[in-house]
């Protein structure tokens, strides 16, 4: 039994010198959270841009096919392509 105690110790001790003799260099990381946090305010601006534009597209079509809102565009865009996936299988 001291024998294999006298063993891991050994073992242990020379485990502790390995580790202390590695060089682990500079551990300054600048983590950043959340990530999307930073000098990205150039992307949130396009984004931004992005999503006026296609609100507007959506208003602008609205208005065009007379409906009240996004729900009643949804709904008429869908019997659009239910009446055409009918007529297309009725007409081959």
């Amino acid at each position: 039994m001291e024998s294999i105690q006298s063993r891991v110790e050994s073992w242990i001790r020379d485990q502790r010198a390995r580790f202390l003799r590695v060089s682990w260099g500079p551990l300054h990381w600048r983590f950043r959270w959340p990530p999307w946090n930073g000098e990205d305010a150039d992307q949130r601006v396009k984004i931004r841009r992005e999503y006026e534009k296609r609100k507007k597209q959506i208003q602008d079509l609205c208005l065009a096919l007379k409906s009240e809102s996004v729900e009643d565009l949804q709904d008429l865009l869908c019997c659009m392509v239910l009446s055409e996936c009918v007529y297309k299988v009725i007409n081959p």
